[in-house]
């Protein structure tokens, strides 16, 4: 009976043992590991219609490419391939009211044609080849809009063969507007939103009427 319960207690050691190994590693610079501490800035590029107000059926154009030589917290890393786990998040939303509690009610505007640059299951992502992204964003709806871009994840080998996992921040080269956006907050959380919103990197408010 002893040596049952040492074989029956190896074998759950070894057990345990092959699920951690199968745990990708948390935080390190290679496409494997779930987390990673580097990053780079990328910078896009809004162009068409920008007025603070627009109307239905106006075009904005959003593009990016990522660089030949990423500027990065390790150092510059010039590039070889993209990854297809490589994706960031971007939306825009029309806004009809933003409640004294800060509450937004909003609705999605469907109108984006994607130009290049979509993942096999549907998300956002560079184009594999030419590491761009490019997308028409054009208002179904009126409303005060918000368009934003969130964080990402690159996966890519540089030019010298070596792997990395790098976290994007990509900004737009056009006006915050932070103003027009704080005339529809409630004044007693005026100072609370500008705080929230003047971190955001990719952030773009626009009116269409």
């Amino acid at each position: 009976m002893k040596n049952h319960k040492i074989i029956l207690a190896a074998y759950i050691f070894i057990f345990l043992s092959m699920l951690q190994s199968c745990d990708p590693e948390r935080l390190c610079t290679e496409p494997k590991c779930a987390y990673s501490p580097v990053s780079t800035e990328i910078q896009g590029t809004l162009s068409g219609k920008l007025d603070s107000i627009i109307h239905i059926g106006d075009t904005i154009r959003f593009k990016m490419k990522i660089p030949d030589t990423m500027v990065t917290n390790y150092g510059n890393i010039a590039f070889g391939q993209l990854l297809e786990n490589s994706f960031f998040g971007i939306h825009c939303t029309a806004v009809d009211s933003i409640t004294s509690t800060g509450s937004i009610n909003a609705s999605q505007i469907t109108k984006v044609i994607i130009k290049s640059g979509t993942m096999v299951n549907g998300g956002k992502t560079w184009d594999y080849t030419t590491r761009e992204f490019e997308c028409l964003f054009i208002p179904n709806r009126k409303g005060k809009c918000i368009l934003e871009l969130t964080d990402g994840r690159m996966e890519m080998t540089a030019n010298d063969g070596r792997s990395w996992l790098i976290n994007p921040f990509i900004t737009f080269n056009s006006p915050k507007r932070y103003n027009q956006y704080l005339s529809w907050v409630d004044s007693s959380m005026r100072a609370e939103a500008y705080n929230v919103i003047t971190q955001k990197k990719g952030w773009y408010w626009f009116e269409v009427k």
